[in-house]
Order: structure tokens, then sequence, then C-alpha cells
């Protein structure tokens, strides 16, 4: 029977440690909206994990002027980011990047609006940062 030192179990504790406190994968998340039901959806949020970006498309022609992505955190503790896009089919806006918690759920929404024809529309997803 072997004996084991200190010296090896403390080793082999620190590897098991090293190989478990990686970094999480990117988690993106989007939300896509259509300016009527059943119609495409042309209206876009999105946040990228990889570069801490949220970006609001506001798309087509349609009668909506503004389209708002936000992201908070899901139990309600800690930051709130949001862009507002007004430029109807002409891009999109974005933030730079943005410092927030990693490993947290947070819940992404967009909504459309501004329309005189339609109410605004809204929709969400959760995802870990």
């Amino acid at each position: 029977m072997r004996a084991f030192t200190a010296g090896a179990i403390t080793l082999g504790a620190a590897a098991l440690i090293c190989a478990t406190a990686l970094p999480a994968a990117a988690n993106d998340a989007s939300v896509d909206l259509a300016s009527l039901p059943g119609s495409a959806k042309v209206h876009h949020g999105t946040w990228t994990d990889s570069v801490d970006t949220l970006k609001a498309c506001l798309g087509g022609t349609g009668s909506y002027t503004k389209a708002v992505a936000q992201i908070r955190p899901a139990d309600g503790v800690g930051p709130t980011f949001s862009i507002t896009d007004t430029s109807v089919g002409d891009g999109c806006r974005s933030t730079g990047n943005l410092s927030i918690p990693e490993d947290e759920r947070y819940i992404l929404t967009l909504t459309v609006s501004g329309s005189r024809l339609s109410p605004a529309r809204t929709g969400s997803v959760s995802f870990y940062t």
C-alpha cells in the first residue's frame, strides 16, 4: 500500500479546482417580433455574450417607430441596460461593451411601439451571462 503525502493531496486538490473553474461558455440571446401576428419577424433584440453587447433593430417599413431592447437581472438585483433604435429599416443600434456580472440569469426584453395603428408588442427570454 502506498502512502500519500500532504503535498500530493494538496496538489491534486488544486488541479481539480483549476479544472472545474473554467470560464462560462458564451450564452447569446435573441427576441424577434413581427409587426402583425403571422407576419415576418422583422424587429430584433439581441444579447451577444462574448462581447457583452446589447442590440435593438427596428425592421421593415411598418408603422412602428421605436424598438427598445433591455436586459435586467432576473432577481431584480443589479444593473439594467437598454438601447433604442428609431431608424426604421436602416440598420440597428447597439451598446458598447457592457460591464455586467458573469454567470447570472438575465432577462432580455424587446418592445416595439410608436404606432397609431397597432398596440405595442413585447417579447422576452431569459438567459445566463
